[in-house]
């Protein structure tokens, strides 16, 4: 309530406005302004309310009241809200504050007819029924309220009264199911059926009785737009109500996230059951969501939206993306994502799935200087022992997880790496003449490396198999170069199938290696690999005593005349040889013919499932491996020999 006056022509020092309540007179509000104010605002009235105003205007010590003045405050705008009762009725209702209100008048009127107006006037009610309306209408209301001669109108509000007599709503759904209640404002003569379509093809589902005020339908399509239709019927007349909503979409099957490069994971699925709109993919990062990946089922494009909303569309059949199939990429590498993939049908989305997956190192730095030689003295007709050296790749890319061999039949000395391709032809391609370049099977990278000055002994051609990998038996006299390979990550099956592929660094090819000459008896055995030197000559005199006994053994056994002393003549010069060294009886073969055994029986992998077997590395005591024509059975009677320096002979 705002407050004027008029100053005198005489000065005035200060002035005191006096409002009180008119009914009642001891609720009075005094208030002290300066001589230059003749208007104030007074906050906090009741709204409607009377009121007696008076000012007085002061001047020292004497003073001069103003005529009394009676006002009432405006009335309250009250709230309004509107319920819908039935299809021919709606309840209006209102709220209003503490205030002196004579009365209110409530309006109705079609929205699209103004013309139409009900009205009542109503002093204490503050709701007010409104019936015979017409099902399925639109409605404004609003209400006035009235204190002497002011009012205060409401704010509009519009509400559609009910277009059936029956209400039908949709209480509960699943992937395959939905619930349906209903309201009916029928008498209790009609009988009730519901009807269920598909909402696109218009196909009827199923139809039954309804006897209570829900229904489930159950076995439905996830995903799929229904069509829920209620008709009562009482043999005269008939009404309807109809009712659309969608189940909820199915998530997709099988989801799971590989690494596939330094800076990409690839992710894999199988498409939900049902009906569904969009396959929509995050990439997380700790709380930062990198990009997201919009996979619809009606468009051949795909829409990736990275961070900065940039936006990219590419064509489904990218190679990088399609179906059941993408590929995330502007990765950092040897870093974890989480990946969530949820499935859209219209508005409605399923249960969103989670992958992890992570990103792989990059390739192992080698140094520039790699010098591969073999172990002295290890070196066999069918086998190579290379020295590998740890100090020769470096793990600032990541960890250094798997390692193999490559080895290529060559004279050549030019500077050469081998082919980068993963994995390389098998032993058994080489084997057949298709390729002179093979690898040996993946291994788990020696744990002698965790000293980078470590050295380490690895042999070629023992002729050990991993999965569909051979280390197999060399050619004799023959020239190789070897070179070392190294892996900062290797790829699962799965993540084969994805795509993946290995991450590695080579080193160069060596000079050419040789494995040693056998010497082939003229009984068709082997007698041994020519090391020259004293050694040569002590297995020479040795062949030639031990093949003398056997000639006489033989020519007694067919000598036709009868000695009676001939077993002890033979037993006399058995012992007249000169005496073998022990340590020569040894057999050649045991300790790496039990190795070779252990890693037959190992779990070991070409996969990264590698971790699971036992570690490949290939540490030998220098003895050669039982493999092709370096060991044949010999009958326990025939004696076998172990020539010094790993050279060996059998004799028969």
């Amino acid at each position: 309530m705002t407050v004027s006056w008029v100053a005198p022509i005489s000065d005035v020092d200060y002035y005191i406005v006096y409002l009180n309540e008119t009914y009642n007179a001891q609720v009075a509000y005094p208030y002290n302004f300066s001589s230059n104010v003749t208007t104030q605002l007074f906050i906090g009235v009741v709204p409607g309310r009377s009121y007696q105003i008076s000012v007085t205007a002061y001047s020292g010590v004497n003073s001069q009241p103003s005529a009394i003045v009676t006002q009432r405050s405006f009335p309250p705008q009250v709230n309004v809200t509107i319920t819908v009762t039935s299809p021919t009725a709606m309840m209006v209702s209102w709220v209003a504050p503490t205030s002196d209100v004579d009365y209110y008048v409530v309006y109705l009127n079609e929205t699209y007819n103004p013309t139409a107006v009900k009205l009542f006037n109503v002093s204490t009610l503050k709701t007010k029924e409104f019936t015979d309306l017409v099902p399925g209408r639109s409605y404004d209301a609003s209400v006035t309220a009235y204190s002497g001669i002011y009012y205060q109108p409401s704010a509009i509000i519009t509400r559609t009264t009910l277009s059936s007599y029956i209400v039908l709503t949709i209480t509960n759904k699943t992937t395959t199911t939905m619930t349906v209640s209903g309201t009916t404002y029928l008498p209790d003569s009609f009988s009730y059926w519901a009807y269920l379509r598909e909402t696109d093809s218009g196909n009827l589902v199923t139809t039954f009785p309804i006897y209570s005020n829900s229904s489930t339908f159950t076995g439905l399509v996830p995903g799929m737009n229904y069509s829920v239709s209620v008709q009562a019927s009482d043999g005269s007349v008939s009404y309807w109500a109809y009712i659309m909503d969608r189940t909820y979409p199915a998530s997709v099957r099988d989801f799971s996230c590989f690494p596939y490069s330094t800076e990409n994971i690839s992710c894999s699925w199988s498409l939900p059951d049902g009906v569904w709109s969009m396959l929509y993919l995050e990439v997380i990062n700790g709380n930062d969501l990198l990009q997201s990946v919009g996979i619809f089922n009606n468009s051949l494009e795909v829409y990736t939206m990275y961070s900065l909303n940039e936006i990219i569309t590419e064509p489904r059949g990218n190679g990088r993306t399609n179906l059941t199939f993408a590929m995330l990429g502007r990765l950092e590498r040897n870093t974890e994502y989480l990946v969530n993939i949820t499935t859209y049908s219209g508005k409605l989305f399923s249960k969103t799935l989670q992958g992890k997956a992570k990103t792989v190192s990059a390739p192992p730095p080698v140094s520039e200087t790699v010098y591969i030689t073999t172990v002295q003295n290890q070196v066999t007709p069918s086998s190579l022992t290379i020295s590998f050296s740890c100090s020769w790749f470096q793990n600032t890319n990541g960890d250094l997880k798997y390692y193999t061999v490559i080895v290529k039949q060559s004279k050549g000395t030019s500077s050469e790496s081998p082919e980068k391709r993963w994995p390389l032809s098998t032993y058994s391609e080489y084997a057949s003449g298709s390729t002179n370049v093979y690898q040996v099977d993946d291994r788990v990278y020696p744990s002698e490396c965790s000293n980078p000055n470590s050295v380490v002994s690895v042999q070629i051609g023992t002729g050990r198999t991993s999965s569909s990998f051979s280390n197999g038996p060399l050619k004799q006299n023959t020239a190789y170069r070897i070179s070392f390979r190294v892996y900062t990550y290797l790829p699962n099956v799965r993540s084969v199938r994805a795509g993946g592929v290995a991450i590695f660094t080579d080193t160069r090819f060596s000079l050419p290696l040789m494995t040693l000459l056998s010497v082939i008896g003229s009984s068709g055995s082997i007698v041994g690999p020519v090391v020259g030197g004293v050694v040569g000559g002590v297995l020479g005199a040795l062949v030639i005593i031990v093949g003398g006994v056997l000639l006489y053994v033989r020519r007694e056994r067919l000598n036709c005349f009868k000695r009676p002393d001939s077993t002890q003549q033979t037993r006399r010069k058995w012992d007249e040889l000169p005496a073998i060294p022990s340590g020569m009886k040894k057999d050649v073969g045991d300790a790496s013919h039990k190795a070779d055994n252990e890693y037959m029986n190992s779990d070991d992998s070409v996969y990264e499932d590698l971790d699971n077997g036992k570690p490949q590395e290939d540490h030998h005591s220098g003895a050669p491996s039982k493999t092709g024509d370096d060991a044949k059975t010999v009958d326990s009677s025939d004696p076998t020999y172990l020539a010094p320096d790993n050279a060996y002979v059998i004799v028969k």
